[in-house]
């Protein structure tokens, strides 16, 4: 049996827990609704109980270096687990995914508060599961006894305002990592060729230096290269090369008359850089969820088209 000493830490760490899963609530509303606004598309799908999991899963995921990592598997273990256990608030469809966050949040904090009314009946209760991100997918596992031994910040301590920050940067990513998969990344075709004889492609540097030029005004888009030795006439290696420039962009596809880019506005809230390790000077406030080339290679689940032009 638990000591009242440890007791009343766990008591104090839910109270706080509670108070920051409010506040996530309260923002994650609003990232969601200014995700729908920014790319242009309507909440009116149910998308089914994991995603507000996922959702809130994210944002207790993202908030462990201010609330400890006890605490965040202990968070996220007890919301996974509603993947196989439903409770039966979240068993309804929906209309909207904000809804479905909504009600997850107002789940857990059900259960936090169930905890706190009878701490000692699920002390020793573990709850495990899998955290679904734009990175990956993570077992979690914990137990209300671990909250026993760590300080969860309440609303007046020094660093609440930066963990809660955090939490919602990590649930308005899984925003966006749900959404973008109404997307489509497209490579265009035919492929830039570049003579590194010419100033405008004589490194690569240069050519990191053009692509950051060209993504402030047109955020939509990546550019892949490769360099190749250029050959003689039997086969012999001339003293220079070419470099073979891809362009790709992300949005809903080649239409006749549009390309149908996310606009600037979407572009600049999503990505964190222009080329790699050099900062998008236009990121929107709140925004910078991802890497330029994170999405464009490694985001799970967008489609990939290609289209070419008529020579």
């Amino acid at each position: 049996m638990p000591t009242q000493q440890e007791i009343d830490k766990v008591k104090q760490n839910l109270i706080h827990l509670i108070d920051l899963n409010t506040d996530i609530l309260i923002n994650g509303n609003l990232k969601i609704e200014n995700a729908f606004a920014l790319l242009s598309i309507e909440d009116n799908k149910d998308l089914g109980v994991q995603i507000g999991i996922n959702l809130l899963d994210g944002a207790f995921w993202q908030a462990s270096d201010g609330i400890s990592s006890f605490a965040s598997n202990f968070c996220c273990g007890v919301v996974a687990a509603y993947s196989n256990n439903t409770p039966p608030s979240l068993t309804e469809a929906t209309s909207r995914l904000i809804e479905r966050f909504q009600n997850t949040s107002n789940q857990f904090q059900f259960d936090l508060q169930k905890f706190y009314d009878d701490p000692t009946t699920y002390w020793d209760k573990v709850y495990s599961g899998q955290v679904e991100t734009a990175f990956g997918i993570y077992t979690v596992s914990g137990k209300l006894s671990d909250l026993s031994t760590i300080d969860v910040p309440s609303k007046t301590d020094t660093g609440y305002t930066k963990t809660m920050v955090s939490a919602v940067f990590g649930l308005d990513q899984q925003v966006w990592n749900t959404l973008l998969q109404n997307f489509v990344i497209t490579a265009w075709y035919p492929i830039t060729e570049c003579d590194d004889r010419y100033s405008s492609c004589d490194c690569e540097q240069t050519l990191i230096n053009n692509a950051s030029s060209f993504y402030i005004n047109n955020p939509a888009y990546w550019q892949y290269w490769e360099w190749y030795q250029d050959k003689g006439l039997f086969g012999g290696k001339k003293d220079h090369g070419t470099w073979y420039i891809t362009n790709y962009s992300i949005g809903s596809g080649w239409s006749i008359g549009s390309y149908g880019n996310l606009s600037n506005d979407a572009c600049n809230y999503l990505f964190n850089d222009l080329y790699n390790g050099v900062p998008n000077p236009n990121v929107a406030f709140g925004g910078g969820l991802f890497a330029r080339e994170f999405v464009f290679n490694n985001m799970p689940n967008i489609k990939k088209t290609s289209h070419t032009f008529n020579q």
